[in-house]
């Protein structure tokens, strides 16, 4: 089965952007998969960026509120037009995805299925008591509540530790995503071209400088990797 994989959340800096880069990674590197890129933040278009010259990757902007749903018909059509040359879509949304995306949910659940692309959804979310709401909207009428496989993250760099039991009343499927040591992800940006296993890896030219550096990088990715696992684990090898 195919699918296409949305990484969401109810705003920005929540950590949508680094959710979808380690979805191209695992898919890529780690499975050895098909994978297209489609970057719906034409402003902030970091995981294009990254993986760009290693997967084939388009641009579509989902962020536009007054010309989303050309955006959205556009997304659709590439979707179905490059299905068979893809195992997996990942789409990166915008901060605005709420007011967008999840407007026009039956009619890209719809679109998918008739493709037979399996919809899947990551959701990042925060503390903010506003975005919790926003959060459960989505499960129960946007996007997450269309997916065939969803969960809920609670990003470990917000710091609070009630989050968990605030997500797990909106959905069963929640877990923690770790957070990248604040040294090692500065590394990280300043070599925004390169995808992040061959920045981990000492083998490659374009690795992190130092050895605690990658070191650090490769055992957070696994980490992330795993906490994705429920959405990827039929793409990914066996162990």
């Amino acid at each position: 089965m195919k699918a296409i994989i949305f990484s969401h959340g109810e705003k920005g800096g929540v950590g949508k952007s680094t959710v979808a880069s380690v979805l191209v990674d695992a898919l890529r590197f780690g499975a050895q998969k098909r994978v297209i890129l489609i970057e719906g933040d034409v402003r902030t278009d970091d995981v294009f960026n990254r993986y760009r010259e290693h997967v084939q990757a388009v641009k579509f902007n989902l962020a536009d509120q007054s010309h989303y749903q050309n955006a959205v018909s556009k997304m659709l059509e590439f979707v179905e037009q490059n299905a068979d040359r893809a195992d997996a879509f990942v789409v990166n949304l915008p901060a605005t995805a709420t007011a967008t995306i999840d407007r026009d949910v039956e009619m890209i659940a719809a679109a998918l299925a008739g493709c037979s692309i399996d919809m899947r959804v990551v959701y990042s979310a925060s503390s903010n008591p506003a975005g919790i709401s926003t959060v459960a909207e989505s499960f129960e009428r946007g996007l997450a509540s269309h997916a065939t496989r969803s969960i809920l993250l609670a990003q470990e760099f917000f710091g609070d530790d009630d989050l968990v039991c605030k997500l797990k009343s909106i959905t069963g499927s929640v877990a923690v995503f770790p957070a990248l040591a604040s040294y090692t992800y500065s590394a990280v940006m300043e070599k925004p071209e390169v995808p992040l296993s061959m920045l981990a890896d000492k083998n490659c030219a374009q690795s992190l400088d130092t050895f605690i550096q990658r070191i650090r990088l490769a055992n957070w990715l696994d980490r992330a990797t795993k906490t994705l696992k429920p959405i990827i684990n039929d793409f990914m090898p066996q162990e």
